[in-house]
């Protein structure tokens, strides 16, 4: 009789057990979980916005992706991260997005931006703290928590694949940001060679910026006037110092009302040098401008001298 006892309280134990152990692998993670694979930033509402795709949902979908909150967390869901060895900050990486001022030369000299003037720079200062988490039993899924609250501003989550990446950009209350402010504060020049480096504009190393150059000339521009498909855009420089200035060529930005760079253009200074307190005007015409576009923005372009 006892060992019958003995017997049932054993067996009682190995039932407790398993009912114990499979109660716990049915448990769902704390963040919500995709159906499909990708990147996705889990809203105010605890819900999950979609941030990589093709470039035509890229653009429809921008507006919901550029007003995501400061205490924005993401899901990633991909089969491979299960069979992934490396360490989770070597998969995955969230940088703030820079602003490309000017592509530099081997020559050391600058010139006009050649595509997007929004990069993902990998420079140090750029990059974001993040925690990354996992659920046991949900090894093709990782939470992504930034360690602070996000600054406004332009974002990218990258997943890091043998091969291949996925990336989504976002932002963080984007449509209420200074954007002229934005850019000067993530601004770096793009370094062409053999591979293609980032330094941030105030970064005095290597090739140098002179950006005394244009410091005491000032840009006032006309409203552009529209010519059949073509736009023409007008204003004054003045030299405020009281030393004669030599003008840099200017760089007239296409934006469309999102903010959103369309095409440039660079405008020669019609004469070389101002005296102190002389103006000089410019004008030019730009063939087949976007209909889009909203605003015209007119800056110096940057010039470099190559070290010896």
């Amino acid at each position: 009789m006892s060992g019958f006892m003995r017997s049932t309280r054993t067996a009682g134990a190995v039932l407790l057990t398993m009912v114990v152990t499979a109660c716990a692998g049915s448990l769902e993670p704390s963040f919500p979980l995709p159906d499909d694979p990708g990147l996705y930033a889990v809203t105010r509402d605890d819900e999950l916005q979609r941030l990589d795709g093709d470039r035509d949902w890229e653009v429809e979908s921008w507006p919901a992706r550029a007003a995501q909150g400061p205490y924005t967390e993401f899901v990633i869901f991909d089969p491979d991260l299960e069979r992934d060895a490396r360490p989770d900050d070597q998969v995955v990486e969230l940088w703030r997005v820079a602003w490309v001022r000017s592509e530099v030369d081997h020559r050391g000299l600058a010139g006009p931006v050649q595509g997007s003037e929004w990069a993902v720079a990998p420079v140090g200062s750029f990059r974001v703290p993040i925690t990354l988490r996992r659920a046991e039993g949900y090894g093709e899924y990782l939470h992504v928590v930034p360690s602070l609250p996000l600054e406004p501003g332009l974002y990218s989550l990258r997943l890091n694949k043998a091969g291949s990446s996925r990336t989504g950009r976002l932002g963080v209350d984007w449509p209420a940001v200074d954007k002229r402010e934005y850019s000067a504060v993530n601004c770096v020049d793009r370094y062409l060679g053999a591979e293609v480096a980032y330094r941030t504009c105030t970064d005095g190393s290597g090739v140098m910026e002179s950006s005394s150059a244009s410091e005491g000339l000032e840009i006032t521009l006309v409203d552009p006037l529209r010519k059949g498909n073509a736009l023409v855009v007008q204003g004054v420089v003045v030299n405020t110092t009281s030393d004669v200035k030599t003008v840099p060529a200017m760089r007239a930005v296409f934006l469309d009302s999102a903010g959103r760079r369309l095409t440039d253009a660079i405008i020669e200074p019609r004469q070389v040098d101002l005296r102190p307190g002389e103006r000089m005007s410019f004008k030019t015409e730009v063939d087949n401008a976007p209909q889009t576009t909203a605003r015209i923005d007119v800056d110096f372009v940057p010039m470099t001298n190559a070290g010896m």
